[in-house]
């Protein structure tokens, strides 16, 4: 009996020590945050409705579309022009049975980068031919993506309510020929506008893609690895097309459109 007494004393003490303990401590935050004394203090759990801001704009339904597309078009492109052409200009004309308006900005890029189109409504922007797309020189993937992006950025109404814009950067090799961008810059400024309406894209061929697409900032399950053929090129003007129906629908994340390339290999 003795030995129980002990131990429920103990016991009592060791509770009333630990009371007095998280009182004290509450307290002690509480004066440090400014909340008045004896304010009850409730944790409160994140419900869907208290998402970021951006999540939510991602996940409704587009009323627009703003889509960019930078093209590879260096040397190790040579042999696949006609493809890229016709894969493209398939591209525009699903788009064009679409009831989704969409604004073009076309660029593609070698160690010079060249803009075709900038934020052309789609029903005026023509079908490209070999003039627009030759392959030849190096691959200057940072300055084709960051002068890109800084010139979108500071378009007024790029961010319009309703409004979804999708990158999708193409290439079939590494970055060696940029000048002006570094991967931290390009990184940065990627972090930046997606935590606005831009969503980003990274289709890639003998290369990494994940590994590339993480380097610049954008999320590895946004990358896909292409085959560089002529079926391969086709179909990544394809998943772009499911791209655009995914993300206007709000279900970017369902990887829908990354079956089309998929099934390429």
């Amino acid at each position: 009996m003795k030995k129980t007494a002990i131990i429920c004393t103990a016991l009592l003490a060791l509770a009333c020590s630990a009371t007095a303990f998280a009182a004290s401590s509450s307290e002690t935050l509480a004066d440090k945050l400014g909340i008045p004394t004896g304010t009850k203090i409730f944790a409160t759990e994140t419900t869907e409705k208290e998402k970021p801001a951006e999540h939510q704009k991602k996940t409704e339904k587009a009323t627009s579309m703003d889509l960019v597309l930078i093209l590879d078009k260096s040397g190790s492109m040579y042999g696949l022009e006609k493809d890229t052409i016709g894969g493209f200009n398939s591209m525009l004309d699903k788009q064009r049975q679409s009831d989704l308006p969409v604004k073009v900005t076309a660029v593609m890029f070698n160690n010079a980068v060249s803009t075709i189109y900038e934020r052309a409504d789609l029903d005026k922007v023509k079908n490209i031919t070999d003039k627009e797309y030759t392959p030849q020189g190096t691959t200057a993937l940072l300055d084709a993506v960051g002068n890109t992006l800084s010139q979108m950025k500071t378009l007024p109404d790029i961010d319009a309510k309703g409004n979804k814009v999708l990158v999708v950067i193409t290439t079939d090799g590494k970055e060696n020929a940029s000048k002006e961008w570094t991967y931290a810059k390009v990184k940065a400024l990627i972090s930046e506008l997606q935590e606005k309406n831009f969503e980003f894209v990274f289709l890639g061929a003998n290369i990494d893609a994940a590994a590339a697409a993480q380097n610049i900032g954008i999320k590895k399950e946004h990358a896909m690895k292409y085959r560089n053929t002529q079926s391969g090129v086709k179909a990544n003007f394809r998943a772009v097309n499911a791209m655009v129906a995914d993300y206007a629908a709000g279900e970017m994340e369902s990887g829908n459109w990354k079956k089309e390339v998929e099934e390429d290999k």
